[in-house]
């Protein structure tokens, strides 16, 4: 981005950030009284703004609801908490010699 932020797809950032996280981003982008963002780089249509709480601080970000693209300024990408470690797998029970 000539801005020198980042652009990431709606399904990438699933991928590499808190799943609440994403949906925050996307209800509010969503919402017809969020704010207007800068425009989108693949469409070029305006984006919406999406302010979502969290640790450690709040995160601004522009989306495209249209392309499902969110923008982040410089350094905000880099403020995206990484998702929580998935469960440990339970052990699988050790076969015996019978079977």
């Amino acid at each position: 981005m000539s801005c020198g932020g980042r652009a990431a797809t709606l399904s990438s950032l699933r991928r590499i950030a808190p799943r609440d996280l994403v949906n925050r981003i996307w209800l509010q982008a969503r919402d017809p009284a969020a704010p207007p963002g800068r425009r989108c780089p693949s469409c070029g249509k305006p984006g919406r703004e999406a302010v979502v709480s969290g640790s450690p601080g709040s995160l601004s970000v522009d989306v495209c609801t249209r392309c499902h693209i969110v923008c982040f300024d410089p350094g905000e990408f880099e403020a995206v908490p990484e998702p929580p470690p998935p469960p440990p797998e339970e052990p699988k029970p050790a076969l015996s010699a019978e079977e």
